[in-house]
């Protein structure tokens, strides 16, 4: 069953592939593994491409919010590891922000089951890009907890950064006076307005 592989993500791969084999001989009556069945696709793991100067998996935030969208969308794998800064886990939404040393991103965990990351805590996410609803995300496939994290050093992001959206999903800290307060929510005036 290939439902789910995408035969152009092949070329130019290093895969892992668990299945069954079938010996043939060669020429001078060597016996040389001739064909290997998977069951399906999950039995095939792309370990490595080389797609001229990107190397997948990604193994860096940055270089996967660097994407345009149309690559994003091409579900390339990625493998990174970094600290949960946000994260909401309930029957409508299960998704994480985690940082590495390179900067945020936006995590979705809608195909993931078994993990609960939470605020603080060390991730492996091992999964595939896709465009987003603003920048490019991280599906994840699968999740391994590393253990607890170190919070990275916070962005002190200008005026311009939080109106433009480039500190999406950034650890930051913003300094202002709080005129007004509700149960969740602050008002903070800032000192550029």
């Amino acid at each position: 069953d290939a439902a789910g592989l995408a035969a152009s993500r092949l070329l130019n791969a290093e895969v892992k592939i668990t299945g069954v084999g079938r010996p043939v001989f060669t020429a001078n009556q060597r016996l040389v593994l001739g064909d290997l069945f998977a069951a399906s696709a999950r039995e095939v793991v792309i370990q490595k491409v080389s797609n001229g100067e990107l190397s997948l998996p990604i193994t860096s935030v940055e270089k996967v919010r660097s994407l345009s969208v149309e690559t994003a969308r091409s579900a390339l794998p990625v493998r990174i590891r970094g600290v949960v800064t946000g994260a909401k886990n309930n029957v409508y939404e299960h998704w994480i922000s985690i940082q590495d040393d390179t900067r945020g991103i936006f995590v979705s965990l809608g195909s993931v089951t078994n993990a609960a990351p939470a605020f603080g805590e060390s991730w492996e996410v091992e999964g595939h890009t896709a465009p987003g609803d603003f920048a490019p995300i991280i599906v994840a496939d699968k999740m391994t907890f590393l253990g607890d994290g170190q919070l990275p050093e916070s962005a002190q992001p200008t005026w311009n950064e939080l109106l433009n959206g480039s500190m999406d999903a950034q650890w930051a800290e913003l300094k202002g006076l709080v005129t007004d307060v509700h149960t969740n929510l602050v008002t903070l005036m800032l000192p550029e307005g």
